[in-house]
């Protein structure tokens, strides 16, 4: 328990240092490399400088009771689905701060949206889930002679709108997946693991 508590603070520093480093980047439009909108919960560049771990949780919690199908991010954009994972980190952060269960609710709310609770009633995690993606812009699964992708990618997801995902090899817009997106995915899905 000791060396959780250890591993809790460094977790709440970390989430911090990403508060503090990304307020600039929050809810703004600047180039980054391919001109992406970057963006994260809604915050305007002045609340976020002094947002908390525990405010910017609030944040996603206030998003995501918002959200149909429980999204704590309110745009999409390239890639956004790792930013929906990764908002977990934040959320696990709070949860260990306070103790107050609707973070980790909300954390569930998170993965449920990535596994076929959102507007298309399907997963965005290749080989798992509710009807996941087949087709997923990534050349060793479409050349393989395999009827299915590799397992375990988060693609994209929707951009520029919430009904605007195709399921199809060319559509590196929406269905590319990314190492550190799946690496969000693994930390979200983390939280709620019980080794026993």
């Amino acid at each position: 328990m000791q060396h959780l508590r250890r591993l809790s603070r460094a977790t709440i520093i970390l989430a911090t240092v990403f508060v503090a480093n990304a307020a600039n980047l929050m809810n703004a439009t600047a180039p980054a490399g391919n001109g992406i909108r970057l963006c994260s919960i809604g915050y305007t560049p002045e609340v976020a400088k002094e947002a908390t771990v525990v405010g910017a949780a609030d944040a996603i919690v206030a998003n995501s009771r918002t959200s149909a199908y429980g999204r704590g991010l309110r745009i999409h954009y390239w890639g956004c689905n790792g930013a929906v994972a990764r908002t977990s980190m934040n959320l696990q952060s709070a949860y260990l701060v306070t103790g107050d269960k609707k973070y980790l609710d909300t954390a569930y709310d998170q993965i449920a949206y990535i596994f076929g609770r959102n507007v298309f009633c399907r997963s965005f995690v290749t080989g798992d889930g509710i009807n996941p993606p087949m087709h997923p812009h990534h050349r060793p699964s479409e050349g393989d002679n395999v009827v299915n992708p590799w397992p375990g990618h988060l693609v994209g997801g929707p951009n520029p709108k919430e009904t605007d995902w195709l399921d199809e090899m060319p559509s590196f817009r929406t269905n590319e997946f990314a190492i550190n997106w799946d690496a969000s995915l693994a930390y979200a899905l983390s939280v709620f693991y019980r080794g026993e």
